[in-house]
């Protein structure tokens, strides 16, 4: 009965859903990838998001990030990514996609900016 009580309090736990991916792009060295994430359910919770960039005749850059998100926060919320290079890297187009890392269902589908504009 221990564990039955166990499973039941892990599905209690918030789910994500990751709405939409942005770019930012202030230099050649440096690319903000905002994914905008909804909590699902109430209580503190994790997401685990992973964000890469894909570039035209370039190697792609990855990275996987946790975030812890409480109970008192929104429901909805912008989760930043930083790639950073020491050299003008990133002077290249590309594209960013995100998508949600689940350990114990399915990973989300990817997610891709659709409306990128390089700052200027």
């Amino acid at each position: 009965m221990a564990t039955a009580g166990c499973v039941l309090s892990e599905n209690s736990l918030p789910t994500f859903i990751l709405h939409s991916v942005r770019s930012y792009q202030p230099d050649a060295e440096t690319i903000f990838v905002l994914s905008t994430v909804e909590r699902q359910g109430d209580g503190n919770g994790e997401v685990t998001i992973d964000v890469e960039l894909l570039f035209e005749n370039m190697h792609n850059w990855g990275m996987e990030r946790t975030f812890k998100v409480r109970e008192k926060e929104n429901d909805e919320q912008t989760l930043a990514h930083a790639f950073t290079a020491d050299s003008p890297t990133f002077d290249q187009p590309f594209t960013a996609r995100a998508k949600i890392i689940r350990l114990d269902d399915a990973d989300s589908d990817w997610v891709e900016e659709t409306d990128y504009s390089p700052l200027s």
